[in-house]
């Protein structure tokens, strides 16, 4: 009896673990009537920085993140570029650390690889989704685009992680509708990024313990 006590408690400790290692760094991001998501990158001087999409910033002076641990900061924006749907938010810090964000893939994505996306559906507590994958590698102009099937890819989950196997960042949600939803891809979001100077010294390469809830389809 003791022995099935202890292996319960330590698979409830490894799976609520596991969430909050993926949650951390992801942010419930609020701006007016509008609401996404936004994925920790850095901090320089003071100041933490959040990737997410521009066309949720609906009010520029009044945006707020709020963290899994139910801390807020208001934000304010420090880059944008609206052609590509990118925006980078700067806040002070809400508590004393701060996150351990998904570093950047190296690897290539290939059609109908398995992914897992973390956001902010209707703006509602963080969601976990494996359900999607890979649909098409470019948009047909260039290949820092990619879309993946919509399965519970809802508004609100724009600016959300998109990761593979590995929980790296593979691309940002910015878009979703019934038939696909757009995601932008390490390529161009590095390279707006370094341009900005934006500070990338919180993106580590993760390890994730077992967990039924980060189980593949």
């Amino acid at each position: 009896m003791r022995y099935s006590i202890a292996i319960l408690t330590c698979f409830l400790y490894s799976f609520l673990y596991s969430q909050d290692v993926l949650l951390e760094p992801v942010v419930l991001v609020s701006s007016g009537y509008e609401s996404g998501t936004g994925i920790y990158l850095g901090e320089k001087e003071g100041q933490w920085y959040f990737l997410t999409a521009a066309h949720i910033i609906e009010d520029a002076t009044n945006t707020k993140l709020t963290f899994i641990g139910k801390q807020s900061a208001t934000a304010r924006v420090f880059q944008a570029d609206e052609r590509n749907d990118v925006v980078v938010l700067t806040c002070e810090p809400p508590k004393d650390e701060p996150p351990i964000s998904f570093k950047f893939t190296d690897s290539k994505l290939v059609p109908l690889q398995s992914l897992l996306v973390i956001s902010h559906p209707y703006g509602n507590n963080w969601d976990i989704n494996n359900s999607p994958e890979v649909k098409e590698l470019s948009l047909g102009y260039d290949d820092d685009f990619f879309t993946i099937t919509p399965e519970g890819i809802n508004p609100g989950s724009s600016g959300g992680a998109v990761l593979n196997q590995d929980y790296e960042l593979v691309g940002m949600l910015i878009e979703e509708d019934p038939v696909k939803a757009t995601c932008i891809s390490p390529a161009i979001l590095l390279k707006m990024l370094d341009f900005w100077q934006v500070p990338l010294n919180g993106m580590i390469k993760k390890q994730i313990p077992l967990s039924p809830i980060l189980s593949w389809n």
